[in-house]
């Protein structure tokens, strides 16, 4: 079980494999300003896909002594990273080794970090151990979304069609966060890419089991 703790804050871990996503309600400004090009970050970044396991929490130092750890969480609240857990969790030593499903006995929230108690990990030099170790979950086993949240692997690779026409707009190729807008990066079929907000406005339908995403996009926007 967990308990309820203070909801402040999360870890600097940013992995979107792990996040709940949706179309934003409203189109970003074109004239938002220069693109700081910290903020963008691409599915590639994530790097955590290995052998179909996820990363969603690192340990980054006991809590303690008896044997808890401190987890900053990458998912979107302390909430989700409970359910992940709930989902059968792994744990993956910082020296590769093969990840290791682990029971856990406790875990609450304290100043923006989680705390998990491992069943077997008792005292501190234990804990210390598990430093830098990464929390993990099989890929086909993460938390179902509520409808219209998506992960953002599930949205690369949609063929992207005209809502009005059927007609192919390409495929999605990335998904990129730039400035706290969420894109899309579209390859349409001649090869060029371009650039879409992720909003509503422009979403018509998303069908995953189809591999299909259907848009209704301002005309000449592929031509930007």
């Amino acid at each position: 079980g967990h308990r309820q703790g203070r909801t402040d804050g999360k870890g600097d871990s940013q992995n979107p494999l792990c996040r709940r996503h949706k179309a934003q309600k409203e189109i970003p400004s074109p004239d938002s300003g220069r693109i700081d090009r910290s903020l963008i970050m691409t599915i590639a970044d994530a790097n955590t896909v290995e052998d179909d396991f996820i990363s969603f929490g690192r340990i980054v130092r006991t809590q303690g002594n008896k044997g808890e750890v401190r987890v900053a969480f990458d998912t979107d609240t302390p909430e989700d990273f409970y359910k992940f857990l709930e989902q059968g969790a792994y744990l993956a030593l910082p020296d590769n080794s093969e990840p290791k499903p682990i029971e856990v006995e406790d875990v609450w929230l304290h100043k923006g970090f989680v705390i998990v108690k491992i069943k077997g990990v008792d005292d501190m030099n234990a804990a210390q151990r598990l430093r830098g170790a990464q929390f993990q979950i099989a890929h086909n086993l993460r938390p179902p979304l509520a409808e219209g949240e998506y992960y953002l692997d599930q949205l690369i690779g949609l063929k992207a069609l005209d809502a009005e026409t059927g007609g192919e707009l390409g495929s999605i190729f990335d998904m990129k966060t730039i400035a706290g807008n969420l894109l899309m990066e579209i390859q349409k079929p001649d090869g060029s890419v371009y650039m879409a907000p992720f909003v509503s406005a422009f979403i018509r339908g998303v069908d995953l089991k189809k591999r299909q995403i259907h848009l209704l996009l301002p005309e000449g926007l592929d031509q930007l």
